[in-house]
């Protein structure tokens, strides 16, 4: 009977074992699993995060590109302005020259007073 009974346990524990190995077995294939899903989410997460960075350097690069371009009109129409407007004085200064140099001494006094009245309104204060 006692060899019945050790037999019956042997075999007992002969089955818990596997039921044992078979429950890590099937944890190990679950962590696996979940392992390479989770590695799948990360790289798609890196695909994702470096496609929306390619498409933000690409538009902050066009950005700069249209801004250079319209600086670059900019500043050519006011140099085209500023050649014509001393075109326009010259050929005034050419055709009322008399004017010109009256023109020119009541800004040269001008200006000489508002500095002066600027000097003593600093040294006053």
């Amino acid at each position: 009977m006692i060899a019945k009974t050790a037999a019956a346990l042997d075999q007992q524990m002969d089955r818990a074992a596997d039921l044992a190995e078979r429950a890590i077995e099937g944890t190990r294939r679950a962590t696996g699993r979940a392992l390479d899903k989770a590695e799948a989410e990360v790289q798609e997460a890196r695909d994702e995060a470096a496609f929306s960075l390619s498409r933000a350097v690409g538009k902050a690069e066009a950005l700069a590109a249209r801004t250079r371009d319209q600086a670059r009109d900019v500043t050519h129409r006011a140099r085209e302005r500023l050649e014509e407007a001393g075109d326009q004085t010259r050929a005034y200064i050419r055709d009322e020259p008399v004017k010109s140099v009256l023109i020119a001494a009541a800004a040269g006094a001008a200006m000489a007073g508002l500095i002066g009245w600027l000097a003593r309104s600093r040294r006053q204060t």
